[in-house]
Formats: structure tokens, C-alpha cells, sequence
């Protein structure tokens, strides 16, 4: 779900420790922070809050993720979400 996560380590019911490692051109950071699972409608669709720090700046977001059943063993991924960096 989350391009470049490096690790995701369980602290708590819903929450977990998240590292990413961004590159973005000649610059890389490591932003760490948390990710929350809120708002569980299984097996339809979560809410996903992220919020996290680095020395290139700050994130803060939040995505809906809608998961929609095809045909045999597919499933439809669909997601809407709002990012503020800092």
C-alpha cells in the first residue's frame, strides 16, 4: 500500500511504527512515524492515517482504502486520500 516502507513493527491495536526511506531526484530521506487503522468496515474497507518526521520535513495523511471482490480470487483496490507535507 505504501511505496518505499522499509518496516512495520505492531505497538499497539491498530497502530504501528512505520519507517520509510523516500528518493526523490538526489535527495533521500528517512521519514518515521506512526500508521493507524481506523474506521473498519471489514472485509469492505479501512481508513489508513499516517503521520510522520524527517529531517527533509513532515507528513501527515489519510486514505481510504475500498476493497471490491471480481471475479475468482481478484479483488478491486481502491483508494482516495489526502496528503500534507510540511
Amino acid at each position: 500500500v505504501i511505496p518505499s516502507l522499509k518496516t512495520l513493527e505492531v505497538i499497539g491495536q491498530d497502530t504501528y511504527k512505520a519507517i520509510c526511506e523516500v528518493k526523490l531526484g538526489p535527495v533521500s530521506g528517512t521519514f518515521t512515524g506512526e500508521m493507524q487503522v481506523r474506521d473498519q468496515q471489514a472485509p469492505e474497507s479501512f481508513v489508513l492515517g499516517i503521520k510522520q518526521n524527517s529531517k527533509m520535513g513532515n507528513v501527515d495523511a489519510e486514505g481510504k482504502l475500498i476493497f471490491k471482490p471480481l471475479e475468482g480470487t481478484q479483488t478491486e483496490v481502491l483508494f482516495d486520500g489526502e496528503a500534507k507535507i510540511s
